[in-house]
C-alpha cells in the first residue's frame, strides 16, 4: 500500500535547482549575445519591438507601433500578416527550407522530424484530405486556427490552385471558412 503523497512532498518534487548554460558555440551564435539587450528594451520598448516586427513578412504595415490605454495594449495597429507565411512559408522560401521545422518526440523513443519543406507540403494537403475523407461536413475551423488555413491560402509553391481550392471550400461551407485576404 501506498502513502498519499502530502503538499510538501509534491512541492519537494517542483523544486529545480539545476542550470544548464549555453555552450560557448551556441552563445555566439544567438541573437541576444550579451546582457543589453535588456537595457535596449527597457530603453525603447516600441523601438525594441519594432525592430523584431520588421523581420517578419506584412500584408499591411502598422501605422502605429503600439495603442496604450491601460489595462488595454495594441501592438501594431493596422498591419496585418498571415501566421503560416511567418512560420512555414517564408522558411521554405529560403535556406532553412531543409531545417528541422518540428521535432516531435514520444514515447518510448519515438520520434519524428519535419523540414520546413515537409511541413509547408503537408499543410497544403490538408484540404484534399479532409474532402476526400469527407470530413469538410463535419470539420468546422476556429478562426484561430490560421496555421493549416494560411498554409494552404499563401502556400508560393502552388499559390493558384490551392487558393482556388479554398475558395471554392469557402463557397461551399461559408460558416466554416477562414478569414482569409484574398
Amino acid at each position: 500500500m501506498t502513502s498519499k503523497p502530502t503538499p510538501d512532498t509534491i512541492a519537494d518534487l517542483l523544486q529545480e535547482d539545476r542550470q544548464f548554460p549555453p555552450t560557448d558555440a551556441f552563445r555566439a551564435q544567438a541573437n541576444a549575445a550579451t546582457g543589453d539587450v535588456y537595457a535596449r528594451a527597457e530603453r525603447d520598448p516600441e523601438g525594441f519591438w519594432e525592430g523584431f516586427a520588421r523581420e517578419l513578412e506584412w500584408f499591411t504595415p502598422w501605422t502605429q507601433v503600439l495603442d496604450w490605454k491601460p489595462p488595454h495594449a495594441k501592438w501594431f495597429v493596422g498591419g496585418t500578416l498571415n501566421a503560416s507565411v511567418n512560420c512555414v512559408d517564408r522558411h521554405v522560401r529560403g535556406p532553412r527550407r531543409n531545417k528541422a521545422a518540428i521535432i516531435w518526440e514520444g514515447e518510448p523513443g519515438d520520434r519524428q522530424v519535419l523540414t520546413y519543406w515537409e511541413l509547408a507540403r503537408e499543410v497544403s494537403r490538408g484540404p484534399v484530405r479532409w474532402r476526400s475523407r469527407q470530413l469538410a461536413e463535419t470539420l468546422s475551423l476556429p478562426p484561430t486556427n490560421h496555421l493549416a488555413c494560411g498554409g494552404f491560402h499563401s502556400n508560393t509553391r502552388s499559390q493558384g490552385r490551392i487558393q482556388s481550392r479554398a475558395r471554392a471550400w469557402s463557397a461551399q461551407y461559408p460558416s466554416r471558412s477562414c478569414a482569409a485576404a484574398w
